[in-house]
């Protein structure tokens, strides 16, 4: 993904898509509400956008050091999401979209980054 004013590329890992794939099911299947799965989808393609014009707009989650540590930066989205990206030169790893309330994702950051 990369908008025509970015310098910057954006990928998305698996994880990321697992994870989008989670809580678009749970808005359909649990919530029975795909309105807000879609509300969902669209809000995260438009912080995308914004990352990736801007990969420093987000700063480091100082209320997470292990992920700090390794350099994530957090961007809130849709309620009680996040989008959990890495910044590596021209390249914008997008590794995780978490629910902020739930806390499971928290125990194996992922080290992209040399």
């Amino acid at each position: 993904m990369n908008s025509q004013d970015s310098k910057y590329q954006v990928n998305i890992t698996p994880n990321a898509v697992a994870n989008i794939k989670e809580i678009v099911d749970f808005y359909v299947d649990a919530m029975n509400y795909p309105p807000a799965a879609k509300e969902f989808r669209d809000a995260v393609y438009e912080k995308l956008q914004i990352i990736g014009q801007n990969p420093y707009m987000y700063g480091i989650p100082d209320n997470l050091p292990t992920f700090a540590e390794i350099g994530y930066h957090k961007a809130p989205v849709y309620k009680h999401h996040a989008i959990l990206y890495l910044v590596e030169r021209e390249n914008i790893h997008i590794v995780y979209v978490v629910d902020t309330r739930q806390n499971l994702w928290l125990n194996t950051p992922i080290k992209l980054l040399k």
